[in-house]
């Protein structure tokens, strides 16, 4: 995997000019099969080390180098399209997750985020 998906949401389009985090020989996130739509979308946030780039409150995160996504709001179909496609410094991570690990993490995100 080029990265880790600990930088996935870096460019939401908030954060222009930020590069791309993350270990090149990182393994790719395990795929989540247990729990309710919201559990394994934060067991994959979890696992997959998002949180050292981003702060979610949920997930008890404070990374500093993307965006934080409580104060962001990012719909799911904003995250989805940003892990899919890359940009803003973000690496496209079509090739290293499955259509479902993104949809389950963008729902997760786009349900969370500043939730209180």
């Amino acid at each position: 995997m080029r990265t880790t998906i600990a930088c996935l949401l870096v460019g939401l389009g908030l954060a222009a000019g930020l590069t791309a985090c993350g270990d090149s020989d990182a393994p790719s996130p395990a795929p989540t099969t247990a729990g309710s739509p919201a559990e394994q979308g934060r067991a994959l946030f979890m696992s997959a080390g998002c949180g050292s780039c981003h702060t979610l409150a949920d997930a008890g995160t404070t990374g500093q180098v993307g965006p934080n996504l409580d104060a962001a709001h990012p719909d799911a179909a904003k995250v989805r399209r940003q892990v899919t496609r890359g940009g803003s410094g973000m690496p496209s991570f079509a090739d290293s997750l499955t259509p479902a690990q993104i949809r389950l993490l963008a729902e997760y995100v786009s349900g969370k985020a500043g939730a209180r």
